[in-house]
Order: C-alpha cells, then sequence, then structure tokens
C-alpha cells in the first residue's frame, strides 16, 4: 500500500512545484507574498515550490481559490497527473 502511495507522491509533487512557481511568477509576487497570501510561512512554501513537501487541504483550497482563475483546469491537470500514474501501475 505505501508503494502505492509513494508512486503518486513524486508526479503529484513535481506538478504542484511547478504550478506554486509558474502562478507565483503569472501574479508577479514574491514568494513572502505568496507565503502571507496562503497564510503560511516563507519556508513552508518554499518547500512547496521546491517540490520538498505538499501542502495542507487549507492551503491547497486557499491556493485555488486565490490563486487559480481557472480552477476546472486546473483540477483537470491534477487528475491528468493522476492518471499517468495509474496508467504506469497498471503496466
Amino acid at each position: 500500500m505505501m508503494e502505492i502511495l509513494n508512486a503518486y507522491l513524486k508526479p503529484l509533487r513535481a506538478f504542484m512545484a511547478s504550478d506554486f512557481y509558474t502562478t507565483r511568477k503569472a501574479l508577479s509576487i514574491t514568494q513572502m507574498e505568496m507565503a502571507d497570501m496562503l497564510d503560511i510561512d516563507l519556508r513552508s512554501y518554499a518547500d512547496l515550490e521546491h517540490g520538498a513537501s505538499l501542502c495542507s487541504t487549507r492551503v491547497f483550497l486557499r491556493y485555488i481559490f486565490l490563486c487559480k482563475k481557472d480552477r476546472m483546469q486546473f483540477l483537470k491537470d491534477i487528475e491528468g497527473v493522476l492518471r499517468e500514474v495509474d496508467d504506469d501501475l497498471l503496466n
């Protein structure tokens, strides 16, 4: 079971790290400003942007509602990442 969970973590962390970075750059804000927007400390945000951790549900929801204009597309993109892992696990 832990192997299956770990199979999802790496690609999901990579996707989210990239998305946090590109979204922050598109908003033309600093890491500190993004951290403040998400109500987390700078170190926690930097860890998210570098793929060292995944965010909590609270932070994820704040991110979606405060930073993502096209929320449905964002969720579809996450679904695509998860489907790729599903496909890899089935092969």
